[in-house]
């Protein structure tokens, strides 16, 4: 008997535990980007790029008010990452930190540590703000392949009506610099989102128009660099209240290029399109 009541005992944990996670993945495909180019190239051509992410997040066996979270990534402009992030919630803000490590992106360190956090304050249903990045630095700058990576971002947000309408501005600053072969690519976006959404129905549409900057500097000096117009949309369906999908698309109007080159045939058909689940339970 005592056998069956730890048993039992034993599945409620790990029933309650399940209750508590949540996973999903996301990936992203397009023709925008300046990875492929170097000092010598004066023309733009459209290469395939893509991204993706799967991560898992809970509080199983934590405080109800902690959170641990895992998410292996690819990114297209910086490679590979694995990060972990452990996050104290509340109603009125939220602060997380943890390491985050570059994976396979060069022969001389396989494995290249960093740190990354995160900070949230909120008006529960009102306005909130967040900010966060994280950093690897380089190790062995003389070597070849030796790279470093650094992100920021800063949100500002505010609910139109509350459970139906969220406005966000977002900025982001992403930089990769591999030092052995003397180059670094930045991106920079300004972005305006707006979602629209009810909590009785089963899809949420969002609204994305921003500025987007891409630049790859060399380091003799010479730069090339690309600057559109982004405007962009992105439909959520939700299967259950527990499991979603969504599908975005991105188009880059207006491209441009500037720099020391001058790209010539930009195209007017750049896009990134990303899709996702999530799923709880």
């Amino acid at each position: 008997m005592k056998r069956t009541i730890a048993l039992l005992n034993t599945l409620f944990l790990l029933v309650m535990a399940a209750s508590a996670a949540e996973t999903g993945f996301s990936t992203q495909f397009g023709n925008y980007g300046l990875s492929d180019y170097d000092a010598d190239d004066s023309e733009y051509e459209t290469y395939f790029q893509w991204g993706a992410s799967v991560y898992y997040e809970d509080s199983a066996g934590l405080d109800e008010n902690l959170v641990y979270r895992f998410e292996l990534e690819r990114n297209p402009l910086s490679g590979y990452s694995l990060n972990s992030m452990l996050e104290f919630r509340s109603d009125w803000y939220s602060l997380g930190i943890g390491p985050v490590f570059g994976i396979l992106n060069e022969s001389v360190s396989l494995i290249k540590p960093g740190f990354s956090g995160r900070l949230r304050g909120q008006w529960p249903g009102t306005v909130f703000a967040e900010i966060g990045g994280e950093s690897i630095t380089a190790m062995n700058s003389g070597a070849d392949d030796d790279y470093s990576r650094y992100s920021g971002y800063y949100t500002l947000g505010f609910y139109v009506r509350q459970n139906h309408i969220l406005c966000y501005y977002t900025q982001t600053q992403e930089e990769y610099a591999n030092m052995g072969e003397g180059y670094t690519d930045e991106y920079t976006s300004y972005v305006f989102h707006s979602d629209f959404y009810d909590k009785s129905s089963m899809f949420k549409m969002q609204t994305r128009l921003g500025y987007e900057i891409l630049t790859k500097t060399f380091s003799g000096g010479t730069d090339i660099e690309l600057r559109n117009i982004l405007f962009g949309l992105q439909a959520d369906f939700f299967i259950t209240s527990r499991a979603s999908v969504y599908i975005g698309l991105d188009n880059k109007i207006y491209p441009g290029s500037y720099g020391d080159i001058e790209l010539e045939s930009v195209p007017l058909y750049l896009v990134t399109v990303d899709s996702g689940f999530r799923w709880a339970f």
